[in-house]
């Protein structure tokens, strides 16, 4: 059985032999072509402008002095951003919009995909049926509260009587009190 690429690694090995690469890479240079030169030909300036297009996109105003002070490059350079990462954050802001609505007492919501939150429709004489989820998951977390009471154990290392008395008040659990 005969694996179908295999001509196609063969011409690859025959191309790569004639130009005098090795067919048997050991060093990253041979994998991968070396980076070009750092002289550029360009001014630190120029360098410095390019890696801002690079990293900022193509309209970067600061990338330009002559934009870097227009207000309307900035705001278009901005809404050009928005608009390329909208689709990547709307499904996130249209539930941070729904927990907002949760915590301003809207809690009887629905959306169709991405539309507006609204309280669903429902007959006048229907009572609608809620299980409270928050207030069990409230009063389990304050009966933990209750249950470990949470404090200190403090022993008195003073022989002051009085001290001894005034902290025995404030900790019963200790048994150097009685």
């Amino acid at each position: 059985m005969t694996i179908p690429y295999t001509d196609a690694l063969l011409d690859d090995a025959l191309a790569r032999a004639m130009e005098g690469f090795s067919n048997n890479p050991e060093s990253p240079n041979e994998q991968v072509a070396p980076n070009p030169p750092d002289e550029t030909g360009q001014t630190p300036e120029e360098d410095f402008s390019a890696l801002q297009r690079a990293l900022y996109g193509a309209d970067f105003p600061g990338a330009d002095k002559a934009t870097a002070e227009d207000m309307q490059a900035w705001a278009s350079w901005t809404r050009g951003l928005w608009d390329s990462r909208r689709e990547a954050v709307q499904m996130h802001l249209h539930l941070v919009e729904r927990n907002r609505l949760f915590r301003a007492g809207q809690q009887w919501i629905s959306a169709n995909g991405l539309g507006p939150w609204r309280e669903p429709a429902r007959p006048r004489d229907a009572a609608r049926v809620v299980y409270n989820m928050i207030d069990k998951a409230l009063d389990q977390r304050l009966q933990i509260l209750v249950d470990q009471r949470p404090g200190f154990a403090v022993t008195p290392k003073t022989i002051s009587a009085r001290r001894r008395r005034s902290s025995c008040r404030w900790n019963t659990s200790t048994t150097s009190c009685r």
